[in-house]
């Protein structure tokens, strides 16, 4: 039996039971139909780093296909370039930097063809001449062609019954023909399809007409139907549009649901849209709308929107992402993490009570095929409690320990928005962010499994079942172990300058380094910048920023993320700095040394420099040689998005020296580029081998957790991630999933330990598995 104390019922709680047979065959769960999301086109993706560098919490949280919308109208990249003679030429290099590093990560895109570039109409909402269209379309298909990438789905234009079409239905027919004609001839594996309407049954009834269109001219290549599915808790959309296409003749067509939410409001103030477990687009509805996607006939449904953005300067705004504009994960978000654990079974609860007849209050059980792990998912979308009994039989534990883990989604677990509305958390994740295990024990060996469980209102909840050789009781655990800012306004911070532009209107000013904005959006009349100093004439100049932490503090890396103006790498990043220490002001300590930093070229992303520990208050970056300003025409200054201080507590944890400087290695490693999780670095270790460091200033008779970012590439990868103490022996724990996971084990030291091994491995002859920002962290004592 489970901890009952882990979630406590409301006196007003109702009642439900659930009872499985693990026996039972149950049906197909296929987690590509669901674990998909589109992109919105928001501001901050003029800045490429702010949606590429949240691809790994996508990929943590399952996410596989990932829809990106505006390609061809010059709001976000600027393919399509119109010299000053009248002739057009195409510039990938932006696309690019969102694409490459998608697929790097393991994504699939699915690219919608959109909008018209302003080349070929003022408006992008305009229809486009097919001849320059046709030949803009030619040129993104083959550009990737040639880069190795083919069989994409490629969906023509957004929302055509709304504001974003304002030409005819015949229009958008004839464009949807062309463009279709035009990605086959480029590439025959293509996949492509539209009409991508908002609304199946919208005023004017688009996707009927085109419905209409592609049967009465069998030619025009399709090979899928896209519709959204926004303002409504079921998949009735998907039914409905089957029944058309079957009527039109095409009932094997694929059902694409290329955007799905509960409603497309984005800004109806902090705690709506996506922002709590309870919120409208919350955790629970999406646990159930994902339950019945999953039974729905759409091939593949994907959620609007992995990371959000429309009011980026708000910590929370009722947008709807699953990630918020400053990177922390929402309540929605641990959701689809969980839904990517299941297996590839569903076998149905027999349930009654409040609630379940309308599935509001209900779950089911996932069993897999390749194992005997089991998980039984739960969602309650109702405002109360409610207290459940739950019984499994014929379970495959009648001659093995079983360990069960129950994790959950409240109001204050698994819910970032409790963690503060207003301000942006300086710690990665938040304390409450991430879903967190709320009982975890090991049961005797048993085929039978009865408990009563709580599911809080607008909660959800996880218990996962597998076969263990441990003993039983209580399992000993900790919390997710994170990394907290110590310069962010949030935690304290105060900076100063010696010299600033503050302009609070247009983003800058010296606070503005340190409010936990770590990605400049550079728009006119507005935007998020950061401080920049004054600017000079040549770049032999003296600037700095000092941060006061607001007390002594243990300090072992410095990040800087560069000011970036729209759509181009860093401006007015050091070239020649110093990163300095104090306790009081006066006596400075070296820290970091910047030396012809980046050969004096611009950066991308997060800079970081790791230090032995040291103990100080305040922070200095003083610059002697300054970075060129973009588009000055000659100027120079020191700039910065955001300035971080941390303490990981381990050298070179993040990789972010480019080498394995402060670990040794066994076998085949390196610090590589493409795949990261942070800044711009990751460990890349071969199979059979492995990299270690030794932690030192322990203290003995204390507990620790050290925590790692892995990810095993290959079926048979294992990342594993063990730490080893001279008298208490080895802990490790392993996986391998090829997502991004954090990984953590604890540990408390002997009387005489100050010590410890961190050994990153990865199994023998497997294909490589990465890992990144390695921390250790001391366990408060309870």
């Amino acid at each position: 039996m489970l901890d009952p104390t882990a979630t406590v019922p409301t006196d007003t709680a109702t009642t439900a039971r659930f009872a499985a047979d693990y026996a039972d065959k149950g049906a197909p769960f296929d987690r590509a139909q669901i674990m998909n999301a589109s992109q919105g086109g928001y501001a901050p993706m003029n800045n490429p780093r702010w949606f590429t560098d949240k691809l790994p919490q996508f990929s943590q949280m399952g996410l596989q296909q990932i829809r990106l919308d505006h390609i061809l109208n010059d709001y976000l990249y600027g393919v399509v370039v119109e010299q000053a003679d009248g002739s057009i030429t195409y510039d990938f290099s932006r696309l690019d930097q969102t694409v490459v590093p998608l697929l790097d990560q393991g994504f699939q895109p699915l690219i919608a063809l959109s909008y018209t570039p302003t080349a070929f109409a003022k408006s992008p909402w305009s229809p486009p001449p097919l001849q320059e269209w046709t030949a803009a379309v030619a040129a993104v298909v083959s550009h990737y062609k040639e880069l190795g990438f083919t069989g994409w789905d490629w969906e023509v234009w957004n929302e055509p019954d709304g504001s974003h079409w304002t030409g005819t239905f015949d229009e958008y027919n004839a464009l949807y023909a062309a463009t279709a004609s035009t990605v086959k001839s480029v590439d025959q594996t293509a996949r492509v399809g539209g009409a991508a309407a908002a609304y199946l049954t919208s005023e004017g009834n688009v996707s009927g007409q085109f419905i209409d269109f592609i049967a009465t001219n069998p030619t025009v290549p399709i090979d899928f139907f896209s519709v959204h599915n926004y303002s409504t808790n079921n998949w009735n959309t998907v039914e409905a549009t089957a029944k058309l296409l079957a009527e039109a003749g095409r009932p094997d067509l694929p059902i694409l649901i290329t955007e799905w939410g509960n409603h497309p409001r984005m800004e109806d103030g902090p705690g709506s849209g996506s922002d709590t477990n309870a919120s409208s687009t919350g955790a629970s509805y999406i646990a159930r709308q994902l339950y019945l996607a999953g039974q729905s006939s759409a091939e593949k449904v994907f959620y609007f929107t992995p990371t959000e953005g429309l009011r980026f300067a708000m910590p929370y705004n009722g947008d709807l992402g699953l990630v918020t504009a400053d990177g922390h994960r929402k309540s929605s978000g641990n959701v689809f993490e969980m839904y990517s654990r299941l297996g590839d079974v569903r076998v149905e609860l027999d349930a009654t009570g409040a609630g379940t007849d309308t599935q509001d209050v209900y779950g089911f059980l996932s069993k897999s095929t390749a194992s005997t792990d089991a998980t039984v998912l739960f969602w309650n979308t109702t405002p109360t409690d409610v207290r459940t009994t739950l019984d499994l039989e014929n379970l495959p534990y009648a001659k093995e320990n079983v360990r069960i883990v129950q994790r959950a989604i409240s109001a204050q677990q698994g819910n970032g928005y409790s963690d503060g509305s207003t301000s942006i958390a300086s710690s990665y994740p938040s304390a409450n962010e991430n879903a967190p295990v709320v009982a975890d024990a090991v049961v005797k060996a048993s085929s039978t499994y009865a408990d009563e469980i709580t599911l809080p209102a607008n909660g959800v909840v996880e218990i996962t079942f597998s076969a263990t050789d441990r003993g039983t009781g209580a399992q000993l655990g900790a919390s997710e172990p994170s990394v907290t800012n110590l310069a962010a306004t949030a935690s304290g911070g105060f900076a100063s300058a010696s010299t600033s532009r503050e302009e609070p209107t247009n983003g800058w000013g010296v606070l503005a380094a340190i409010d936990g904005r770590r990605y400049a959006v550079d728009i006119p009349n507005g935007g998020v910048r950061g401080w920049s100093s004054q600017t000079h004439q040549t770049a032999t100049a003296t600037e700095s920023i000092t941060v006061d932490l607001g007390a002594v503090v243990p300090v072992d890396s410095v990040s800087l993320w560069p000011y970036t103006t729209r759509g181009t790498a860093s401006s007015g990043f050091p070239v020649d700095a110093q990163i300095r220490g104090s306790v009081d002001g006066t006596e400075w300590i070296p820290l970091a040394d910047l030396n012809s930093y980046s050969a004096a070229a611009p950066v991308s992303g997060e800079q970081s420099f790791s230090f032995e520990v040291a103990e100080v208050r305040f922070i200095t970056v003083e610059a002697t040689t300054l970075g060129a300003v973009t588009g000055s025409n000659g100027q120079f200054a020191f700039q910065l998005a955001e300035l971080g201080a941390y303490r990981a507590g381990v050298f070179n944890g993040g990789f972010e020296t480019g080498d394995l400087s402060g670990w040794s290695s066994e076998g085949t490693a390196e610090a590589q580029s493409t795949v990261f999780r942070r800044g711009n670095h990751a460990a890349e270790v071969v199979g059979g081998a492995s990299i270690s460091t030794e932690i030192r200033g322990l203290r003995p008779d204390t507990t620790y957790t050290v925590g790692a970012y892995t990810r095993a590439n290959g079926a048979d990868a294992r990342a594993t991630l063990a730490v080893g103490l001279p008298r208490s022996g080895t802990v490790a724990t392993s996986t391998s999933s090829a997502q991004w996971e954090h990984q953590w084990v604890t540990f408390t030291t002997a009387g005489d330990e100050t010590s410890a091994l961190v050994t990153l491995a990865n199994a023998d002859d497997a294909d490589p598995a990465r890992f990144d920002d390695v921390t250790v962290m001391q366990v408060a004592a309870r």
